[in-house]
């Protein structure tokens, strides 16, 4: 669900897209890279990601997105400390981050839909394998 609605927000917001959200983007990058809390990684993260969509124009799909960003907090949290894919994570931040600076809307869509896939098989991957705690 949030790799589609956050593609579309993503395709909307590019050509509206100001490179004062893509520096704000790149500040919460450097936020999440400095951030010892990890209470904290699931907040930035979302910040990072709405950064980028805020020029789609569309509120209601905006507000949708925040709300699944709520709901998946624990395990983005899970994904980046339990599963140390922080890194990963901001590599691909970072590619992302890049494709929105060129204002190619269909590459940065893909990179988008990569990122979000990747984390989501990662995460999926871990729990049917066992390689969760309970207490996760």
């Amino acid at each position: 669900m949030r790799a589609l609605l956050e593609c579309e927000a993503l395709r909307l917001s590019i050509p509206a897209l100001l490179e004062s959200k893509l520096d704000e983007a790149e500040q919460v990058l450097d936020q999440i890279n400095a951030e010892r809390n990890v209470g904290r990684w699931g907040t930035l993260n979302r910040t990072f990601h709405l950064s980028l969509y805020a020029a789609c124009g569309n509120q209601r799909l905006l507000g949708l997105i925040e709300a699944h960003h709520n709901a998946a907090d624990r395990y983005v949290r899970i994904l980046l400390s339990n599963l140390d894919y922080r890194i990963r994570s901001q590599a691909e931040h970072r590619d992302l981050l890049a494709a929105c600076s060129h204002r190619d809307g269909k590459n940065t869509v893909s990179v988008l839909r990569r990122h979000l896939r990747e984390g989501s098989d990662t995460l999926v991957n871990a729990i049917e394998g066992g390689g969760l705690s309970r207490k996760s």
